[in-house]
């Protein structure tokens, strides 16, 4: 069923109608315009929107009145969708998308060109309860990745297939479809919890690597097997900085000694001192690319630097 909607009134109306109450806010209330085409299979809904720039929200009013919580997914067609709820934000892009819960308050902002399919249906089918589902919600997720463009596919083709005649057993497909969705947000969580995972062992990384540059011996394999991993999955969560292993571990040696180079505390101490403080055991080597990076010699640039301390 497709219904259309000219001005804010009947908009908020077809909202409640085919999906939850909303407040709405809508900055060109006279002018507004939007369109929604709605289905249902046993217990799991179908949405579709297409509307102008528009805000949305749930109030403690609203979800008070909720007597059986349910669970929204929306899939972003064109726009963009900004979503909080339970203390997160994120902004939905097309090929995104994201859940919200519909017994907790919840705010949401349209873009113009705003192009949605939802599917709703009760948390209770959510095998692992709802304090799983609050922990992932207001966060926005790539629909292009692993089994999200199957899913979203399927969604789209089973929405309007519904619309022209329901399946023969209606209340199984929809029980395997919320099976599929539930699978597809779980992977989603895997995925970004493998990337959190890595990035917090990429720190740690680095921080080993600050605390041994004065180790002349100090490599890609020294930090890899240090903290457990291999060369390569060393050189994998390096990536992610747009510099190699071995460039990371040059260039913050050149910087510790630029810092010492231009400290007063050392205007004492010779430059191979320093250079071999931070790990250089080849002088002339370091020389050399001291003044790549730099464009001038250790020396030149110790004397640039303390200059304006009066020792030059």
């Amino acid at each position: 069923m497709a219904e259309s909607a000219v001005g804010g009134a009947s908009w908020r109306f077809l909202v409640t109608g085919s999906l939850l109450p909303f407040e709405m806010d809508l900055s060109r209330r006279e002018e507004f315009s939007g369109t929604i085409r709605s289905s249902r299979l046993s217990e799991l809904s179908f949405i579709e929107m297409a509307c102008q720039m528009h805000a949305a929200h749930r109030s403690v009013v609203h979800v008070s009145e909720v007597e059986r919580p349910e669970l929204v997914v929306s899939f972003q067609r064109s726009g963009t969708l900004h979503l909080e709820q339970d203390g997160r934000r994120t902004k939905i892009s097309p090929g995104q998308f994201a859940v919200y819960d519909s017994s907790r308050p919840v705010a949401l902002v349209g873009s113009d060109d705003y192009r949605s399919l939802c599917i709703k249906f009760p948390m209770a089918h959510c095998r692992d309860g709802a304090d799983s589902v609050r922990e992932i919600t207001a966060t926005s997720f790539d629909g292009g990745r692993g089994l999200g463009p199957a899913v979203w596919g399927m969604l789209e083709n089973l929405g309007a297939g519904v619309r022209t005649g329901p399946p023969r057993n209606p209340g199984r497909v929809a029980h395997n479809v919320i099976g599929l969705v539930e699978q597809m947000l779980h992977e989603q969580l895997d995925h970004r919890e493998a990337g959190e995972a890595s990035e917090v062992l990429l720190n740690k990384c680095l921080r080993y690597i600050d605390d041994h540059l004065g180790d002349p011996e100090l490599s890609p394999q020294q930090v890899a097997a240090a903290n457990f991993i291999s060369t390569r999955y060393l050189h994998v969560l390096f990536q992610r900085t747009d510099t190699t292993v071995a460039s990371h571990i040059r260039e913050v040696r050149l910087q510790r000694v630029r810092e010492d180079l231009a400290d007063l505390r050392y205007h004492t101490a010779s430059v191979d001192s320093i250079a071999r403080r931070w790990g250089f055991t080849n002088i002339s080597h370091f020389g050399q690319t001291f003044k790549k990076a730099t464009g001038e010699t250790p020396a030149g640039y110790r004397r640039s630097m303390l200059s304006g301390g009066g020792l030059g």
